[in-house]
């Protein structure tokens, strides 16, 4: 499950000005000026909060990534042991937590949204 995407981790800057498109842009945690994504910081209000949610969101993609690929190889094996009809049953428990098939389907799915 590799990845060509640029190597985190990435860090969103808020309200900058001088960007191309003055807004919200996310960019290497270094001393590298290019950008990897830009967010227009308009929309009023409401638009400005969910344009700096989304920021943050983008630039932890690479950590989501990274923490999200033990579960994907957790899911493989799992799933090679014949357990590949099973959905919402509990495959572990925690007190109250739980996940499930589904669960582990999702991960698979989502890493392969980045990865495919």
């Amino acid at each position: 499950m590799k990845s060509n995407h640029t190597p985190g981790p990435w860090k969103a800057h808020f309200n900058v000005p001088t960007a191309v498109i003055p807004g919200h842009i996310i960019k290497r945690d270094d001393d590298v000026q290019i950008p990897i994504a830009s967010l227009w910081v308009g929309g009023g209000t409401h638009g400005k909060t969910i344009q700096i949610a989304n920021a943050k969101l983008i630039a932890a993609a690479p950590d989501l990534l990274e923490a999200l690929e033990p579960f994907a190889k957790l899911a493989a094996e799992v799933f090679k042991s014949g357990n590949e009809n099973k959905t919402t049953e509990p495959l572990y428990i925690f007190n109250e937590a739980q996940i499930t098939y589904d669960d582990l389907r999702k991960v698979i799915a989502a890493i392969n949204k980045i990865t495919e």
